[in-house]
């Protein structure tokens, strides 16, 4: 299944095994450039954040990004355990500017793919029942945000 929103930017990847020569976590084809891009979420996320929306949208958008951000440290972390270490080297791949509603519908469009990517493999069921929760989470959260901008009070 092929995502259009992964496929929209260049995945950057070190090449090379660790020194012990086992697979490591920077070699994973998936996951390795799905922390990479939520890497530049957040660096688009803060742009909104900071735009100067109303201060509950403002609010939103803070907390959407610690959901993504939490995300992304529980999956580089549960991805170390069971493929081995991450490299020195990390980079984000940056993000379009993409307006606040279609950034966050891009972010949980990619946790939906990376979801349906590692299900066939028994050994990810700490990412996929992570990644699931987070799914929901920021499903919930963006529509905090559409209401905020639409001025609905919570």
């Amino acid at each position: 299944m092929e995502n259009p929103f992964l496929a929209t930017l260049p995945l950057q990847k070190p090449a090379g095994l660790s020194s012990n020569g086992k697979f490591t976590l920077t070699e994973h084809p998936v996951l390795y450039p799905f922390l990479q891009r939520l890497e530049g979420y957040k660096t688009n996320l803060k742009g909104h954040h900071w735009h100067g929306y109303n201060n509950s949208t403002h609010v939103r958008i803070d907390e959407f990004f610690d959901i993504v951000a939490d995300a992304q440290d529980a999956i580089a972390e549960c991805g170390m355990g069971v493929y081995g270490i991450m490299t020195l080297g990390f980079t984000a791949t940056p993000s379009a500017n993409w307006e606040i509603m279609s950034l966050c519908q891009n972010i949980i469009n990619d946790f939906i793919y990376i979801n349906k990517q590692l299900e066939s493999d028994d050994k990810n069921l700490g990412l996929l029942n992570r990644i699931q929760d987070v799914i929901e989470q920021l499903q919930q959260h963006k529509l905090f945000i559409e209401y905020s901008l639409a001025g609905v009070r919570d």
